[in-house]
């Protein structure tokens, strides 16, 4: 059997280390950050049929309760379309400011298939406990993920464009963080 040689690569300098400095700023984040509107942004998928948005409502939870819940938000999708379909909702989320976050991440999705001028209510939690800390950032001062006072913007449509089509408002104490 033949040995296999570790693969190189030649470099330009001395130090072969790459460094990208763009930090939290990647991908559709960054495009976001920079006001940029790429031609299929983050979560643009084609259909044969075309689908509205409506009723939003968020559900938050009880900022006196001795631990954070979760967050609940409904909508309702119509296929506005001739023919059946499947749309991926997508559900955003835009941290206070002085966070220094981009102002959007995703935090939750659901794929609902309805025929032709049908619709649905679509519920999506957001669990605040989960590995991803959807309602969170990384203070690199503490060196733990927290919760901070402020406006979250909930966002809900189909990809990450600035034409999201459904938007809600939710507050928070400094009772959340803790």
């Amino acid at each position: 059997m033949a040995r296999r040689r570790a693969t190189r690569w030649p470099t330009c300098c001395a130090n072969p280390d790459i460094v990208y400095g763009e930090g939290i700023n990647v991908g559709y984040k960054g495009y976001d950050v920079a006001g940029i509107q790429p031609l299929f942004p983050f979560g643009y998928g084609l259909s044969y049929t075309g689908f509205g948005y409506r009723d939003l409502s968020v559900q938050t939870p009880n900022v006196h309760a001795a631990r954070l819940g979760d967050v609940h938000i409904r909508f309702r999708i119509t296929n506005t379309g001739g023919r059946s379909g499947t749309e991926t909702a997508q559900v955003y989320l835009g941290l206070p400011t002085s966070t220094g976050e981009p102002p959007k991440r995703l935090v939750g999705y659901a794929q609902v298939t309805l025929d032709a001028g049908k619709s649905k209510m679509v519920h999506i939690t957001i669990d605040p406990r989960a590995s991803t800390h959807p309602l969170s950032y990384f203070d690199q001062t503490l060196g733990q993920w927290r919760i901070t006072p402020g406006t979250y913007r909930v966002y809900v449509g189909t990809s990450v464009s600035s034409s999201t089509p459904r938007r809600a408002v939710i507050g928070c104490s400094g009772a959340w963080g803790r």
